[in-house]
């Protein structure tokens, strides 16, 4: 048996190979469409079928403000304070992990103290934040960098304590300044 059996190269017929691809490029559109908003459900629910929906889409509620407050719990006030113990403990796992302490604080950090000042009525160290940040900024392609990101996080939402401080620290009869 000298004979080497040679493997004989099956392809597909160009009619069968271009009939292929125009369907996996068909299903491609439709589900970029889809994905894209540019075809709705209901849309993709008739396609296809005559007109008649093979699955019916789940009914759209409107969604107000308020529902895009973000809500944070308050901390139950009944829990114990913290064991000296369980901190040490947790430092020394973390010094096995030799993970660098933190050197800067970045701009969502910052916005967060300002909130909290601002909410406790420390209008001065709220105006010294704000002064820190604005020092440590520069203007970067049409950019004004940190302070931006610095604005941009100090609220995602409504949040009337927040707005009210506002009002009362730069009200010009407030001498708060």
């Amino acid at each position: 048996m000298d004979e080497n059996p040679t493997l004989e190269k099956k392809s597909l017929s160009p009619v069968v190979a271009f009939a292929a691809a125009s369907a996996l490029g068909a299903i491609l559109i439709v589900v970029l469409a889809h994905r894209f908003g540019m075809l709705t459900g209901d849309e993709m629910a008739h396609a296809g079928t005559g007109g008649k929906a093979l699955v019916s889409p789940p009914a759209r509620v409107p969604v107000t403000a308020d529902q895009l407050v973000p809500v944070v719990p308050e901390l139950p006030t009944h829990l114990p304070a913290a064991d000296a113990a369980l901190a040490t403990m947790v430092a020394q796992g973390v010094a096995q992990l030799g993970v660098k302490p933190k050197t800067a604080v970045l701009p969502n950090e910052q916005a967060l103290e300002e909130v909290a000042a601002i909410k406790r009525g420390d209008y001065a160290a709220a105006s010294r934040l704000v002064q820190d940040v604005l020092a440590h900024s520069r203007i970067d392609g049409w950019h004004y960098v940190f302070f931006n990101r610095f604005m941009g996080n100090m609220t995602h939402g409504n949040d009337p304590a927040l707005l009210d401080h506002l009002n009362e620290w730069t009200s010009p009869v407030s001498s708060n300044h």
